[in-house]
């Protein structure tokens, strides 16, 4: 399909093996790229989005021990990724910065911010595969961290 799109008049490149063999590789690795912005399917088990369930347990009001308690789950989350890729994601997520504030706050584009920010979830869901005890405490309505 590539191939007629590229060449709908029939005017074929000069080497078509070499064309087939990049247009395939390209294809490849946008694909895999695709694959890598969606949240895994295997998030301990289940799919939720750890920012996701961090900010759920930030909002729980359904005990009175809930903000402390949360605050410490929030603490040991965002202890497994860099410091700085920790403030972005609790600037964006849990304060609800806008995307263009905290840009021109860094003096980068929102593009950038957006891909930083993408790396820093997918960073935070690779380390909480190893932190199952973790993501129990954020899944749990009143998490137990005393």
């Amino acid at each position: 399909m590539k191939y007629l799109q590229a060449w709908p008049d029939g005017d074929a490149p000069a080497n078509v093996a070499a064309w087939l063999e990049t247009a395939t590789s390209n294809a490849i690795v946008d694909r895999a790229r695709a694959d890598q912005r969606r949240p895994a399917d295997n998030f301990a088990e289940g799919e939720e989005d750890p920012v996701s369930l961090a900010m759920a347990v930030m909002r729980s009001t359904q005990f009175a021990s809930a903000p402390a308690v949360s605050r410490e789950v929030i603490d040991n989350l965002f202890a497994l990724v860099s410091a700085e890729e920790a403030h972005l994601l609790r600037r964006r997520y849990i304060h609800n910065d806008t995307a263009a504030e905290l840009a021109a706050e860094l003096g980068i584009s929102v593009a950038n911010l957006d891909q930083r920010t993408t790396r820093a979830k997918r960073g935070l869901r690779d380390a909480l595969t190893a932190r199952p005890d973790l993501v129990e405490a954020l899944r749990n309505p009143h998490p137990h961290v005393y």
